[in-house]
């Protein structure tokens, strides 16, 4: 009893700093999180909301904010995750930590993607925020500069040029090393306050299809499934005054239907409903797959760099009556798309078959698939863990370019936070 009461007491006395191991159950935004923290013994902390100690990320509902969220989403999933404190909070009562894993902090991880602003100093011990006079200094001196810059400023990250290349309509480079046609550069002072400008992106519209399982064996949950196609829906209404999007639907049982939504823009669809949701028969689902790809690739743009291809496998079961397509064709075709790094294929699919290894047969990687409980809470959470996706997605999109880094065909789904929702990220790895 004396150990626990000295566990407790070492963790809210503030001054001496500690290090525990935290699992992550909520990201809220670049710099702020909650956690279940393990202070040993047997004691777990629930709920803790922690802070990033010296670390000002973007605000979530920003461009850049979301691409933030994205990073540390995917930085805090998983095990191995440890947070260093003394204890203090901030004025909002969240407890002020540095955040690492596997040796690597956070913040740095930010900051070296350029996601925070640099605007504030986080003073552990006071638990406040406060601005230094250097950043006050050196952001009057970059304004300043600014002001006179011969090179415009950067469409990515809004820093002003520093170099031209000699030659005709040569590409500029800013002082964060994006390198930009010189044609792309802005050239009016970016918006004070740290606020980030809309990203130059290579992608103009974003294709969005969904190939929905109609066999009879989902029956049980058809109520929950037409609501969930529709709240997606709505968010893609949503997410397409970012980005212009097209969605088609694509059903199936013993045959696949006739395709009534092809390449409408999300804002004309009309709901879903029991009257054109109706399960029965089995399950054509290579056939599905394999007629949406077919027609994707028919567009005018299918091969245009300003495009990209988002496309949903939503199933309770595995294939089992398709005639003209093969799983392997299907297989060998997704992984010629997803080279173009603008083509990605999701698997949905509840945890009543056997659904990694019926995702793996159609080549899907591990980050874009995902398994659900075959129940009313099982459906709402894989929706919800799909629609906080799809924010993660158009950020991507939205600061996508073909000439970098940049890859829209993996790891689509973030940290689900429902118990019900099988985390992508757990399940068996990919054998190379």
């Amino acid at each position: 009893m004396k150990r626990i009461f000295f566990v407790l007491i070492s963790f809210f006395l503030v001054g001496f700093t500690y290090q525990y191991p935290v699992k992550v159950t909520r990201v809220i935004d670049g710099d702020t999180f909650i956690c279940d923290i393990d202070l040993g013994l047997d004691l777990i902390l629930k709920n803790q909301k922690i802070r990033l100690l010296g670390c000002d990320a973007y605000e979530k509902n920003t461009d850049k904010g979301k691409v933030a969220k994205y990073f540390s989403t995917k930085f805090l999933s998983g095990n191995g995750i440890m947070i260093s404190t003394d204890g203090a909070r901030d004025s909002f009562g969240r407890i002020l930590a540095d955040v690492s894993k596997n040796g690597v902090l956070l913040k740095d991880v930010l900051t070296s993607n350029s996601l925070t602003t640099g605007r504030f100093k986080t003073t552990s011990l006071k638990g406040e925020t406060e601005m230094s006079k250097e950043k006050k200094a050196a952001k009057i001196k970059v304004v300043k500069e600014k002001k006179d810059n011969v090179y415009g400023f950067c469409p990515v990250c809004g820093a002003p040029g520093e170099t031209r290349e000699r030659r005709a309509n040569g590409n500029d480079t800013c002082e964060n090393g994006h390198t930009y046609p010189s044609k792309d550069a802005i050239m009016e002072k970016p918006t004070d306050k740290g606020k980030f400008i809309k990203p130059v992106s290579d992608i103009k519209k974003v294709h969005v299809g969904v190939v929905l399982d109609r066999s009879s064996s989902m029956s049980s949950i058809s109520g929950e499934i037409v609501d969930s196609f529709n709240e997606q829906l709505k968010k893609l209404v949503e997410k397409s005054k970012e980005i212009d999007t097209n969605i088609s639907l694509v059903t199936f049982s013993t045959v696949v239907d006739p395709i009534v939504i092809f390449e409408q823009p999300v804002e004309s669809v009309v709901d879903l409903n029991n009257d054109n949701y109706s399960p029965n028969g089995m399950t054509a689902l290579a056939d599905a797959v394999g007629l949406l790809l077919s027609k994707f690739e028919e567009l005018d743009d299918a091969s245009d760099p300003t495009s990209s291809f988002l496309i949903f496998i939503f199933t309770d079961g595995e294939e089992n009556n398709s005639k003209k397509y093969s799983i392997e064709n299907i297989c060998s075709k997704k992984t010629e798309l997803e080279l173009t790094k603008r083509w990605v294929i999701t698997y949905v699919g509840s945890n009543d078959h056997d659904f990694i290894s019926a995702s793996k047969r159609y080549g899907v990687q591990i980050g874009n698939r995902m398994s659900f409980e075959k129940s009313s809470k099982g459906v709402r959470g894989a929706t919800s863990t799909i629609n906080r996706s799809l924010d993660t997605y158009y950020a991507k999109a939205m600061c996508f370019n073909s000439s970098a880094d940049n890859d829209l065909s993996k790891d689509f789904f973030v940290a689900p936070q429902d118990p019900d929702i099988i985390d992508p990220q757990d399940q068996d790895v990919d054998k190379p």
